[in-house]
């Protein structure tokens, strides 16, 4: 199944992987960029595997960082709205499309 990252959410892998580089150094940034990678893959081969949340989305949990993949998806694509930081602004991407 195709993936396509909404701008809003590639702004927020950007920002995230930069910050990892800067605050805890290059192996961690790597480490972020890989887990998302990772579970980005994981969810266009189970795309219904994430928990529902609102507004017909989904969402995975990353394993080593606090932040969960929220996705939306359809017969031929999945578009990630959101790179969701946990303790940061609850639910800011509800009104995402």
């Amino acid at each position: 199944m195709r993936i396509q990252f909404a701008q809003e959410a590639r702004t927020e892998l950007v920002s995230n992987i930069r910050r990892y580089a800067r605050e805890a150094g290059a192996a961690q940034a790597k480490a972020f960029r890989a887990e998302v990678h990772h579970m980005s893959t994981l969810i266009a081969a189970h795309p219904d595997m994430g928990s529902p949340t609102i507004g017909g989305c989904r969402f995975m949990v990353l394993d080593r960082f606090p932040f969960s993949i929220v996705y939306r998806h359809n017969t031929d694509s999945i578009t990630i709205i959101a790179i969701a930081h946990h303790r940061r602004r609850p639910r800011y991407w509800a009104g995402r499309r």
